[in-house]
C-alpha cells in the first residue's frame, strides 16, 4: 500500500472577491426590519387583490408568487399584510414574513464590507460591524503583543458575498481563524497559515487541515511487537457564521466517504447524538478516521457530510439597567425568573452571581426530553454588558441553576445584564460535499 505522512486542505468550493466597512440592508437575525416605505405600490396592492380572488386557481398562482419572495422584499410584504383586508390574504401574507425571519435565524443575509489598507484592528472592527454582531470579534494577540512584528493590512471591496467567503478572503491576505465562544469569541491573527480554503454550505464552513497516514515503529520493542498499527484520517474544523444563536450542536460528522476508485473510506457511520446544551464554540473539530484499503485511489473523489443544531429563531428578552442598584431583585424573561443575586463592581474587576427558576417549578436543566425531543426552551443566556454595549461576559444558565463570575476587564460603568430566553427554535441539518482530496 502506497503511502507516505501528507498534510494539506480542502479544494475550496466558493472562492471568494474582494472588501468597505458597511453593514449589508437588514442583518439583524430574525429581527424585523424596518419598512421604508408606508405606502403599498400597485403591484403590493395587485398581489393583495390575487390573493384574495374568488378563483382557487388565481389564489394559488399568487401564493407561488408569495412563496418566492426572500428578505430584500420584507418591507414590501409588510405593507401588504397592513394595507390586506382580506383575512386570508392577509394571514397568508403574514405567514411567510414569519417564514423569512425563520430562514434568517440560520441562513443569515450576505455582508459588504470595503477596506483600505485597514489595520488589524480596524479590519476586526469592519469585520464585526459588517455582520451586525452583538458581541464584537476580539483580535487577538492584542496590539501591544503584535509591538515589532511586521504590520498587517487588509484591502478588500465586497458587497453581498456570504460571510464566510469574506472571511476567507481576508484570511488569505493575513492568516486567520476563529475560536472562543460568546463574549470570548476571538479572531486569532495566524503567522501560519490560517483558514485560507473551505466549503461553505449556507452558514457552515467546513476547513480541512490534514489528511494523514501514520506507521509508527517502536525500536526498543522486540519483533512484531515493534510495528504499531496504521492509522489514516482526516481532520479539520466546522464553523458556523457566528450570527447564527445556536443552542445545541453536534459534532460535524460524514456519512460519506468514497475514493476515484470507488472505496468505501469511511470507517465508521455517523453518531448523530447532539451535544448537551450550554455555550457553543465557535469552532468544532472535524475529525473522521479512514478505513485502510488494500488497493486505494488517488484521491477522495466525493465525502458527504452534515452538522445537526438546534437554533434559536425566536427570543423574550429583557434588559436590566444599572444593575448594581437592582441586586436581591428578580426579573421575568419569558416562563423564567431570574434573580440578581451579587454584583460586585471595582476598577478592572467585576464579580457576580445569577440564579434560575422556572415559573412551573424548578425543573431539570436544558438537556430534558418532552416527547422524544429535547426540551431546548429550558434556558437564559444572561449577557454582562457595560454603557458603551460592550459585552463583557456571557453565561447559559438552565432551569435551577445559578452562577456566578469572576470578571478581570477594563469597563465603562454602569453596568447592565441582558436576559434572552428562546420562545422558537428550528431543528436543521446542514449537509456539505467536499470533492477532490488528493491521498497521501
Amino acid at each position: 500500500m502506497r503511502r507516505m505522512g501528507c498534510v494539506f486542505g480542502v479544494v475550496l468550493a466558493c472562492m471568494c472577491s474582494g472588501l468597505w466597512a458597511q453593514s449589508s440592508p437588514p442583518a439583524a437575525i430574525g429581527a424585523a426590519i424596518t419598512a421604508t416605505a408606508p405606502t403599498a405600490t400597485p403591484a403590493d396592492l395587485e398581489l393583495i387583490r390575487r390573493l384574495g380572488d374568488s378563483d382557487p386557481a388565481v389564489r394559488q398562482a399568487a401564493q407561488n408568487d408569495l412563496d418566492k419572495k426572500t428578505w430584500r422584499d420584507l418591507d414590501s410584504l409588510r405593507r401588504i399584510a397592513d394595507r390586506a383586508t382580506d383575512a386570508e390574504a392577509r394571514a397568508r401574507v403574514e405567514a411567510r414574513i414569519e417564514d423569512i425571519k425563520d430562514d434568517l435565524a440560520v441562513n443569515p443575509p450576505p455582508v459588504s464590507m470595503h477596506l483600505k489598507d485597514a489595520s488589524v484592528d480596524d479590519m476586526d472592527k469592519a469585520l464585526s460591524k459588517a455582520a451586525e454582531l452583538s458581541s464584537p470579534y476580539i483580535p487577538w494577540p492584542p496590539t501591544d503583543a503584535r509591538m515589532g512584528q511586521p504590520a498587517e493590512f487588509y484591502t478588500l471591496d465586497a458587497t453581498d458575498e456570504p460571510f464566510w467567503q469574506v472571511f476567507l478572503e481576508l484570511s488569505r491576505q493575513h492568516g486567520l481563524y476563529l475560536q472562543g465562544w460568546e463574549a470570548n469569541r476571538q479572531i486569532m491573527h495566524n503567522t501560519g497559515t490560517g483558514w485560507r480554503r473551505g466549503v461553505i454550505s449556507g452558514p457552515l464552513l467546513v476547513v480541512v487541515d490534514n489528511i494523514t497516514y501514520t506507521r509508527a515503529f517502536n525500536f526498543q520493542q522486540d519483533g512484531p511487537d515493534q510495528a504499531h498499527a496504521e492509522r489514516f484520517s482526516l481532520s479539520g474544523t466546522a464553523a458556523i457564521d457566528p450570527r447564527v444563536k445556536i443552542l445545541r450542536s453536534s459534532s460535524a460528522m460524514f456519512s460519506e466517504i468514497t475514493d476515484d476508485a470507488g472505496n468505501d473510506l469511511l470507517a465508521q457511520p455517523p453518531n448523530d447524538l447532539m451535544m448537551s446544551g450550554g455555550i457553543v464554540q465557535a469552532a468544532l473539530p472535524l475529525n473522521c478516521e479512514l478505513r485502510m484499503i488494500e488497493k486505494p485511489g488517488k484521491k477522495i473523489a466525493t465525502a458527504k457530510g452534515y452538522i445537526h443544531l438546534l437554533v434559536e429563531v425566536r427570543s423574550a428578552t429583557v434588559e436590566i439597567d444599572d444593575a448594581a442598584s437592582k441586586v436581591g431583585g428578580s426579573f421575568p424573561v419569558g416562563r423564567f425568573t431570574v434573580k440578581l443575586g451579587n454584583l460586585d463592581a471595582k476598577p478592572g474587576s467585576i464579580s457576580f452571581a445569577v440564579s434560575m427558576t422556572d415559573s412551573a417549578g424548578v425543573i431539570g436543566g436544558i438537556g430534558r426530553v418532552v416527547r422524544g425531543q429535547p426540551d431546548e426552551t429550558q434556558s437564559v443566556t444572561c449577557a454582562l454588558m457595560d454603557s458603551s454595549g460592550k459585552l463583557l461576559h456571557s453565561v447559559r444558565l438552565s432551569a435551577g441553576s445559578s452562577t456566578g463570575a469572576a470578571i478581570g476587564t477594563q469597563y465603562t460603568p454602569p453596568l447592565k445584564f441582558r436576559l434572552s430566553a428562546p420562545t422558537k427554535v428550528k431543528d436543521v441539518k446542514i449537509p456539505f460535499e467536499l470533492k477532490d482530496l488528493p491521498l497521501p
